[in-house]
């Protein structure tokens, strides 16, 4: 048995970060198993008392428990330290893979295994959810009642109504509660302020890097138990609300976090690497994981008189099944976007197939297996249609276009991508292109252009050259080169370029559902 010291306990937890691949469920067995049984540092109480807390309070399940046995050991900076001891090596790996996604995501390769990867990772969504239901409702008619409810609002809406929760909460306390307590809680219920109900309705500023961290900080207070939970909450407004990724790339920003040890809920650096560079990522993960400290370290000395709370049992009971339903509601929804052919179900199914029947191959084998897959296939013909736009700056009005696309594509159920580049690419966006954009939906802030490449026209199934003569690098795109000239400009006229751009991009989805192949 090991002496326990605190230098011992961080290189624990940074270890355990490194290499702890299977989830929340596994990651909390690992710690009762070395911490409690092999080495010793914690009675089975303190374990039992950190997972409690860690089930009935906001944060994701694995961190917050190792977040209270540092604080356990240490108080409030040991649980700081060992929070980030822990989170620290996903993260790095998250951001290495956000680079390598920027770098290369246009190139055939990474397609390909984000293709099959995808799909992997919606089985995978699905069995996670299946599992949580199973542990989380048992035959409580109440439970499956407020699941239910959450599920078809979130696969109705597309989106994460955060007050469905809040909802839930109060109607279980109301349930469970004596009928002299049910009618107190309504009354002060009814006493809020009508402005409190609709405070966290949006970011604190137009700036993307405040809008970031507020965002994330919401969605740290609101994950309850398995980190998967924060994936409808993220998919409301990562792609619906503030239009910062695609359906594709939220998707992929999952299956990075499914591929990498520790917490799932790093997805959110990936993510923010994605938006905003290495600054988003830091502010997103750090916004994320504050609310996940203060929820543990804060009530950590009064919890044992906290845990016998009937009201809060019942409360934390009601916001867990609806959370559960969520991530229901959100495989349908992240499904439909991911299954796009007949290749991607049966991968999904495969997948899904070899999780029901055995427990020997690890998540992370099965997701490296499809993007392996994945790449094959795509070298044997199978592979989403990409277009990619070019304009001289790569700034204007290939960005609109390739955004406008990807939209119209995704509401007309179209498996295309679209790619921004410029033949001498500007340094960024300029403001009144984000200001337009921002306008439309669309938050280009912290876009880079990017220079066109001829990994760029391989990969491409259109090239779409607007008013620009693409020289030597174009040559390769014979057959799939089609010209887009006499589009009005950007910066001066946004209205009457966003209608030109709209056109023609329609008739372009049209060819491409007739023939995604170079253009007849």
């Amino acid at each position: 048995m090991k002496p326990f010291t605190p230098g011992a306990l961080l290189r624990y937890f940074l270890g355990l970060g490194t290499t702890g691949f299977g989830g929340p469920v596994a990651l909390v067995g690992y710690m009762q198993r070395d911490l409690v049984e092999h080495r010793g540092w914690f009675t089975t109480g303190e374990y039992r008392e950190g997972l409690a807390l860690a089930q009935l309070a906001p944060g994701p399940l694995a961190a917050q428990l190792a977040i209270y046995l540092g604080w356990a050991r240490g108080g409030a900076v040991m649980a700081a330290l060992v929070g980030l001891a822990f989170v620290l090596p996903s993260f790095l790996m998250v951001i290495a893979i956000g680079v390598g996604y920027v770098r290369f995501g246009g190139l055939p390769w990474m397609q390909g295994a984000f293709y099959g990867i995808g799909a992997a990772v919606i089985a995978i969504i699905v069995r996670s959810a299946a599992r949580l239901t199973r542990l989380t409702l048992g035959t409580d008619r109440l439970r499956w009642a407020l699941f239910a409810i959450a599920a078809t609002v979130t696969a109705w809406t597309e989106s994460e109504v955060v007050w469905i929760f809040v909802g839930a909460g109060v109607v279980s306390v109301v349930a469970r509660a004596a009928p002299q307590r049910s009618a107190r809680l309504m009354l002060a219920v009814g006493m809020l302020p009508p402005g409190l109900l609709t405070g966290l309705a949006g970011p604190a500023s137009d700036a993307t890097l405040w809008r970031i961290g507020w965002y994330f900080a919401e969605a740290g207070a609101f994950v309850f138990g398995s980190g998967l939970a924060i994936v409808p909450f993220l998919h409301s407004g990562v792609v619906q609300q503030f239009h910062w990724l695609t359906e594709r790339q939220f998707l992929d920003a999952v299956a990075v976090a499914m591929i990498t040890p520790g917490p799932v809920v790093i997805t959110v650096g990936f993510i923010g690497y994605l938006v905003a560079g290495f600054a988003g990522a830091a502010v997103a993960a750090v916004a994320t994981f504050l609310p996940c400290y203060l929820f543990t370290v804060i009530p950590a000395p009064h919890f044992r008189r906290l845990s016998s709370n009937l009201d809060l049992k019942a409360f934390v009971e009601g916001v867990t099944a609806a959370a559960t339903g969520a991530i229901a509601g959100a495989a349908f929804v992240l499904g439909r976007r991911a299954l796009v052919d007949v290749t991607t179900v049966a991968i999904a199914v495969a997948t899904f197939l070899i999780l029901l029947r055995t427990k020997r191959v690890p998540e992370p084998v099965l997701i490296a297996a499809a993007g392996v897959l994945g790449i094959l296939l795509m070298r044997g013909g199978t592979e989403m249609p990409t277009v990619v736009f070019v304009c001289e700056h790569g700034s204007a009005k290939s960005v609109v276009a390739a955004s406008l696309f990807e939209r119209m594509a995704m509401e007309q159920g179209v498996a295309a991508r679209a790619v921004s580049r410029g033949t001498a690419p500007d340094p960024s966006v300029p403001p009144v292109v984000v200001q337009a954009l921002r306008g439309d939906g669309f938050d280009v802030g912290s876009f880079r252009p990017q220079a066109l490449t001829e990994a760029d026209i391989a990969s491409a199934s259109r090239v779409i050259a607007i008013g620009v003569d693409l020289g030597p690098v174009g040559a390769s795109a014979k057959g799939r080169l089609v010209r887009w000239d006499g589009v009005p400009p950007v910066s001066t006229n946004y209205a009457e370029a966003r209608q030109d751009l709209v056109a023609r991009t329609a008739r372009l989805l049209q060819e491409l559902r007739a023939s995604p192949g170079p253009p007849r």
